[in-house]
Order: structure tokens, then C-alpha cells, then sequence
């Protein structure tokens, strides 16, 4: 079976800090897949932009630096890099996070295990900006949300960990105005339901 493709979709904007860290810990993902990273750079002036370049050199054919020539916003510039992904399965996350070993492998094994699950998302640890631990992002462990679920309980998931199938790419194409994550998270709800990993595999700062 030919190995599945995944398409990583990182937004940064002046986070010549983090982005390295960011962009390795996806990089060196210990996964059964193709991997696939685009970096939507949004006019940074701070030297994001430089660090990309060369990083996008180091790794041709799998990291592809778009750097945008006017600052577009969060929301435009992510909406761009989900319409460029091509991936079975579709990753993003902010260029201040970055991921923990082993999470790719562990969404992939779960979608594949839950073929009617639309999107996983997992835990994450809480890192101040030297990368101290401050916390959980959550509490809800390994768990399962419909709809019903996802309106009573508000936004809890952590966005920078989702995996989903391509066919939810349609939760950021489908709409023109900018839109918060939660409302992504509806999206995903709507058309089947959301699985949880309650182990930090993914560091928000």
C-alpha cells in the first residue's frame, strides 16, 4: 500500500524566535507518510523570513516557503495554504508551537482506526516564550465530541494539533470572512465527529 501524503499548512509572522523550533519538530516526525510542508509567511520584517528561506533550501520537495509581498492576516493567510494542500490528511498549526514526538504517527493510526472520525486533535503542553511548562491546555483526556457536544462544551481544542481528511479542507474554503477555530471545529462536527487525544503531543505558546 502506497504510503499517504500529509500536508502540514504553518502561518508565521515575525517569529524569527520560534519558527525554526516550530518547523523541526514537524520535520522530524517519525511517520508511516509523505511529508509535505507549506509556510505561509506573512510580509515578516523581522528575519522570519531569511530563517525560512534557508530552511526551505535545506529541504526541497518537502518544505515550500510562500512568502506573502503584503501582510494578509492570519485567517487569509491559512484559508491559502489549505487551498494549495494536496495531502490524504491535513495538518496546521502557528509558527510558535511546534509539535512532540510521535504525534503525527498517533493521528494517522487513529483516522485510519476511525474511519468515520472527521478530525483528531490532541492535548498540548502550555510554554511561555522561553519554552518553560506551564501547564495543560486541557482536561478532557482521550475522548469523542459530536456536534451537540462541541456546542455545549464552547472551544477547547487546540488548533495547532488537528489532523483531518482532505475533505475537511472545506471548512476554511467554504468561507470568505475571517472566522475564529471554533468555528473550524463546528465545521468538522457537523459532518462526523471529533476524536481527542488527552496525551500533550503538540506545545502551545
Amino acid at each position: 500500500m502506497n504510503k499517504p501524503t500529509v500536508t502540514v499548512c504553518i502561518v508565521t509572522c515575525n517569529q524569527r524566535a520560534f519558527i525554526g523550533e516550530c518547523l523541526r519538530s514537524v520535520l522530524e516526525q517519525q511517520a508511516d507518510a509523505e511529508l509535505r510542508i507549506l509556510v505561509g509567511d506573512d510580509a515578516s520584517d523581522d528575519g522570519t523570513s531569511e530563517i525560512m528561506a534557508r530552511l526551505a533550501a535545506e529541504h526541497p520537495g518537502i518544505v515550500t516557503h510562500l512568502r506573502r509581498p503584503a501582510r494578509s492576516g492570519a485567517f487569509v493567510n491559512m484559508r491559502d495554504l489549505i487551498a494549495r494542500a494536496d495531502g490524504d490528511f491535513i495538518a496546521r498549526t502557528d509558527g510558535d508551537d511546534y509539535w512532540l514526538p510521535g504525534k503525527l504517527q498517533r493521528q494517522l493510526d487513529y483516522l485510519r482506526a476511525n474511519p468515520d472520525c472527521a478530525a483528531v486533535y490532541t492535548n498540548a503542553v502550555t510554554v511561555d516564550e522561553d519554552g518553560n511548562r506551564i501547564g495543560l491546555f486541557n482536561d478532557v483526556g482521550d475522548a469523542r465530541f459530536d456536534l451537540a457536544a462541541m456546542l455545549r462544551r464552547g472551544n477547547f481544542l487546540n488548533n495547532s494539533s488537528v489532523l483531518f481528511r482532505n475533505a475537511g479542507r472545506h471548512a476554511w474554503l467554504d468561507v470568505e470572512a475571517p472566522q475564529i477555530d471554533y468555528r473550524v471545529h463546528l465545521w468538522h462536527a457537523r459532518h462526523s465527529w471529533l476524536g481527542h487525544i488527552g496525551e500533550p503531543l503538540a506545545a502551545y505558546r
